[in-house]
């Protein structure tokens, strides 16, 4: 008889006072936030915030010396690059632009910015691990 009294007692409903059902739904709240917020889409252009900072690049014959600088302000990659000819001490410019990177409905797109010219942006078309390929194809490839 006291075998049955005890899963008689474990299984009845207890009895909860309003304090103890208001803290279950805040509990139970707080939870669902923190699944939800972490469900939030993280931004395509945090893949490319590695690019920030100073690049050099000079072709195969060493004659250009190519610089670009990035950096991430405002959920947009924003830089300056520019080529110059390395093949005598002058260094003299052969093309400059300001560049962008940015996201327009969750898609990225590079942004071309020349002198006294308007902005060309090309789509991003080709993604891989450290290499993405930005078209637009009024322009070729960037």
């Amino acid at each position: 008889m006291t075998y049955q009294h005890h899963l008689k007692r474990s299984f009845s409903k207890p009895k909860r006072s309003f304090t103890y059902l208001i803290s279950k739904w805040l509990l139970l709240s707080a939870f669902s936030f923190l699944l939800l917020s972490g469900c939030s889409e993280v931004s395509p252009i945090e893949e490319l915030r590695w690019l920030e900072g100073n690049w050099k690049q000079v072709n195969q014959k060493g004659s250009r010396l190519s610089l670009e600088s990035w950096t991430y302000k405002n959920g947009e990659l924003i830089g300056n690059g520019y080529t110059v000819d390395n093949s005598s001490d002058a260094y003299d410019t052969l093309f400059s632009e300001d560049i962008r990177i940015i996201v327009r409905e969750q898609k990225l797109f590079y942004e071309a910015i020349l002198p006294n010219q308007p902005a060309v942006i090309f789509r991003l078309t080709e993604a891989k691990q450290k290499s993405w390929t930005f078209a637009n194809p009024q322009h070729g490839r960037w």
